[in-house]
């Protein structure tokens, strides 16, 4: 059987001389090839083969001349990539890949896509071109050093494309990555943005989110000192899209920052290995497709570095390492998801709305919030990069050390202890905010108390029974059109009841609810004794169930009293029932006098 191929051997008898040069030459360039390749009168790349007769074999490596133009070494990481470039007879094309793709036929074809000029015969030959090409050449080809993440190297700090110091240093991440890392970028006036700012500095749930944001470039400069995450949990219409917008502000484009947890475990490592030092913002619990995924990020968050993974080529790919903040925004707190209770000690969960009390006047903030930033952000976070490239950054941690220690003795407990050390490094950033041009005028101490005042009671261990009943809360809150009372005309059969409106007795779950809702995270059996024992069921006399009308139905339900969410505070006892907020602090959204 014959095998048709496109024909690249030519044997000819007589090579005319010039036919062919060692050299390529245009207006912009002049490449000289290693023989035995030379460029033709065509501008194709060819071999020539002297044979033992005295002829010629030609073989066509390329239709366009392609070359080798840079090196360039990962700065963490040492490996190399080629800068491959080619001319187009219109202009010259450029490709950045990885030195193990350059020199494989399978790397050289996946740039077929972009316009690279080769062919599944001709790649074989040209990755031995190119491989000739940088023996030859190895001592003069131009290096250079690329940042595959953001934020620190050495004393260089990447946001972006754009790099802050004094180390010259190009940005070469993930190509898949390209819209988030080019939206860390300042746009329009720093003093839109600032004005901005300055009108909500009276907010800690806003100011504590900017905090945030500035505290990976400081965890940068910190040795030994764990990333962390920070979240406002709640329901919605309260603030928290508004809160997260204003922290990605700091550093860039929110539309382009702020991502999903609407995606893989693989694309989160992808997203918090790019990032590096900068923050990673994640809006909405409840878009995860696996609740693990969440405990999984927050326990990687704190250590700061990616699995190594294997690839399709069957090469491992290594760890990548990292030291960033997670900021992210949910329904329910994500410590409540997973069962492992450690993300307490690595989460810090600000549950009261960021704009203050819910009034029309904050609907009004939150539109300012929301204009203003999209005028004008990103100029926050590179002006106090620029303070840091001035700082000793071994004085810098003799601070934190103080201010750690500080934080921690506010509580015995073991939590705290952690926990602090995360309110040391924001409580750091707040300081360094304040020493420049864009300062907001707020006390970061007194800010950071507010919010250390309302998170503490959540340091100490959690019955588990009152943790079940703070994850059914935000369980019901998604789910509840699948109640009886609350969801319209459905037709895969009801949950149980769950009356409209804040007049409610008790929200009653069929078992097999209670079951799905609870899921593995907790012994269903002694959660429901617990609560037995509590007094939140409403009871049938004796029997732990009590029969419900649902729709044309009255099964048994296991019905959990409203009082016992009040009794938990997870909800406030007044006009806005089951969906309605937590009691806020006295903050309003007015700036007083």
């Amino acid at each position: 059987m014959t095998t048709n191929h496109f024909v690249d051997d030519l044997t000819v008898d007589d090579a005319p001389d010039n036919e062919a040069d060692d050299n390529y030459t245009n207006n912009d360039v002049s490449v000289p090839f290693p023989p035995p390749y030379f460029v033709n009168e065509e501008d194709e790349i060819v071999h020539i083969k002297q044979l033992a007769n005295g002829n010629e074999r030609v073989t066509l490596v390329s239709h366009r001349p392609i070359w080798l133009s840079k090196i360039t070494v990962d700065a963490d990481t040492g490996e190399q990539s080629f800068t491959l470039s080619w001319d187009t007879g219109l202009g010259i094309e450029s490709v950045v890949i990885p030195r193990r793709q350059a020199l494989s036929i399978g790397g050289l074809l996946a740039l077929t896509s972009k316009g690279f000029p080769t062919d599944p015969q001709k790649a074989r030959h040209l990755v031995a071109m190119l491989s000739a090409y940088e023996r030859a050449h190895l001592t003069s080809l131009p290096r250079g050093t690329a940042a595959s993440r953001l934020g620190w190297h050495g004393n260089a700090f990447a946001v972006g494309h754009e790099v802050l110091g004094d180390q010259a240093l190009s940005v070469m991440t993930d190509p898949g990555l390209d819209d988030l890392v080019r939206g860390f970028r300042a746009q329009g006036d720093p003093a839109t943005w600032h004005g901005t700012a300055r009108t909500v500095a009276h907010l800690p749930g806003l100011v504590f989110g900017i905090y945030a944001a500035v505290a990976p470039a400081v965890l940068g400069l910190l040795d030994d000192v764990e990333g962390f995450t920070v979240e406002w949990a709640g329901t919605t219409s309260t603030g928290k899209s508004t809160a997260m917008r204003l922290a990605a502000s700091v550093w860039g484009s929110p539309a382009r920052i702020i991502g999903s947890w609407d995606t893989t475990r693989v694309g989160l490592e992808a997203r918090l290995a790019t990032s590096g030092n900068l923050p990673v913002f994640l809006d909405d619990t409840a878009a995860v497709s696996d609740p693990k995924i969440i405990e999984d990020v927050v326990y990687d968050i704190t250590k700061g570095r990616t699995r190594a993974r294997g690839t399709s080529s069957g090469s491992s790919q290594r760890s990548r390492r990292y030291r960033t903040v997670l900021i992210s925004t949910g329904e329910q707190p994500i410590t409540s998801f997973g069962s492992k209770g450690g993300a307490r000690a690595r989460s810090i969960v600000f549950r009261d709305p960021p704009l203050g009390v819910v009034t029309p006047q904050a609907g009004e903030l939150a539109k300012d919030i929301h204009f203003g930033t999209l005028d004008a952000h990103g100029h926050l976070g590179p002006a106090v990069v620029e303070l840091l490239l001035k700082t000793d950054a071994a004085k810098l941690g003799g601070v934190y050390r103080k201010m750690a220690r500080d934080w921690s003795s506010k509580s015995t407990s073991p939590v705290a202890t952690r926990i602090g050390s995360h309110f040391a490094v924001l409580h750091l950033a707040g300081k360094l905010i304040e020493e420049t041009e864009l300062a907001l005028g707020a006390d970061p101490e007194g800010v950071l108390s507010d919010i250390w005042d309302q998170v503490a009671p959540t340091f100490e261990d959690v019955d588990p029974s009152i943790r079940a009943l703070q994850h059914l809360h935000g369980w019901l809150i998604k789910h509840q059109s699948e109640f009886y009372g609350r969801g319209e005309n459905r037709t895969s059969g009801w949950s149980g009841v769950w009356p409209a409106g804040s007049a409610w007795k008790s929200v009653a779950l069929l078992p097999g609810t209670l079951e799905r809702a609870l899921g593995r995270k907790f012994d269903l059996e002694a959660t429901i004794d617990a609560w037995d024992r509590k007094g939140w069921l409403d009871r049938d006399g004796d029997r732990r169930q009590k029969r419900f009308t649902v729709g044309a139905d009255r099964p048994r339900c296991y019905a959990i009293l409203r009082s016992a969410f009040v009794t938990i505070n997870e909800i406030r006892d007044d006009e806005h029932g089951a969906s309605g907020p937590r009691r806020s602090s006295t903050w309003s959204p007015t700036k007083p006098a």
